[in-house]
């Protein structure tokens, strides 16, 4: 049960301390991992890229991203006119 009698500043300070520690593990964690995934030349963007307009898979990619581009945009459109 927490205690009632704790001041506002006491608490507003160990969510702070709460709040940053795990924000440090959780940027050190994810950066010991995001190297491998994330970080990648530009000429393997470049050659991938080319391989997928070489087999047309591309297509694919763009059929993707058109469809969500337009359920965002609809989705937009009916939010704003509530």
């Amino acid at each position: 049960m927490a205690d009632k009698n704790r001041s506002p500043r006491c608490v507003l300070a160990s969510q702070l301390l709460v709040g940053l520690t795990r924000s440090r593990c959780g940027r050190r964690w994810f950066a010991e991992r995001a190297r491998s995934v994330f970080v990648s030349r530009p000429t393997d963007i470049a050659q991938r890229i080319g391989r997928w307009i070489g087999s047309g898979m591309i297509l694919g990619h763009l059929a993707v991203t058109l469809e969500e581009s337009l359920m965002g945009l609809s989705r937009a459109r009916r939010s704003a006119r509530l």
